[in-house]
């Protein structure tokens, strides 16, 4: 096997220590790239058969390095990556094993089929602008796309709504959001999950309105858990705010308080691989930080 490791296509993240090939089985050692920020935990990237005509199939090991050093990092083997083979469909990879060098670091080991000729691998379920695009065509435009700003790098900034609603309107508010940090890709399926609901149902009396992809700059490169200093996205809702992103998200809260009758507002985020603490509602009249309630 002659293999090469790629970021692949957008939101592409890993850095590759190193490749031994083997006839049997090769080693494939990589870790998640910073990106700048103090902690990572996203990995994506693709695994390239560069010789598929000389391929004899065999295995991979694949080696995830440095793992302690993830944000979060809770049990080492209760998130297994998913792989596919060939724009397929993606797999939970088989249980992993820990391994630690003789000063005490550990890594985690996974076994893999050869590419063939290529196989994409990534910590969780990937979620970025073609699967928002994909989940505006099954719903058939129940969903009004619009452009609400544009991010630090010139990207949009898009907001998905049932409605446009009308200045004292007095319907019901649902505020929706997700991606506040850029790696969280399964608090994008669960507002997935939510927006297929609100489509399937049609009849709704509520005016949602949703944000797939608050720090878009940080899903399209690939970022990892946290942002970039100065601010987090998350610890920049202060007024004025502390980060352009979060002035355009004020100013549509703003737009939608105004035209409904507002009752929730979920941000929806994924802490870590080992992280499993409920869910944390600030409460009419508790305003504080430290009131906030787990669920």
């Amino acid at each position: 096997m002659a293999l090469k490791v790629e970021k692949g296509a957008a939101s592409g993240n890993v850095c590759c220590i190193g490749v031994a090939t083997d006839p049997e089985v090769a080693e494939v050692h990589v870790t998640p790239d910073t990106r700048g920020g103090p902690e990572c935990l996203w990995f994506s990237f693709r695994l390239v058969e560069t010789e598929p005509e000389k391929n004899q199939g065999g295995k991979i090991k694949l080696v995830l390095r440095h793992f302690e050093n993830m944000t979060r990092a809770g049990d080492p083997l209760s998130f297994p990556p998913v792989f596919r083979a060939r724009e397929g469909n993606w797999f939970h990879m088989r249980p992993g094993r820990l391994e630690m060098t003789p000063d005490g670091r550990h890594d985690i080991s996974w076994m893999l089929e050869h590419p063939a000729p290529y196989i994409d691998v990534a910590l969780c379920f990937p979620y970025g602008p073609q699967e928002l695009k994909l989940l505006l065509r099954r719903t058939k435009r129940y969903w009004q796309s619009n452009v609400i700003g544009l991010s630090q790098g010139r990207r949009s900034i898009a907001r998905l709504s049932n409605s446009c609603g009308s200045v004292g309107g007095t319907e019901p508010g649902v505020f929706l959001m997700a991606r506040q940090h850029a790696g969280e890709t399964p608090g994008s399926w669960v507002l997935e999950g939510a927006l297929n609901h609100f489509a399937r149902v049609r009849y709704n009396p509520c005016l949602v309105w949703a944000i797939p992809f608050v720090d878009i700059d940080g899903v399209v490169r690939g970022d990892n858990l946290n942002d970039r200093f100065p601010f987090y996205l998350d610890r920049a809702w202060s007024l004025p705010p502390m980060r352009h992103e979060i002035n355009v998200l004020q100013r549509d809260i703003d737009r939608w308080r105004a035209r409904c009758r507002p009752r929730v507002a979920l941000d929806f985020q994924s802490p870590g691989a080992g992280d499993n603490e409920g869910v944390f509602c600030l409460l009419p009249g508790r305003e504080n930080e430290a009131d906030l309630d787990t669920v």
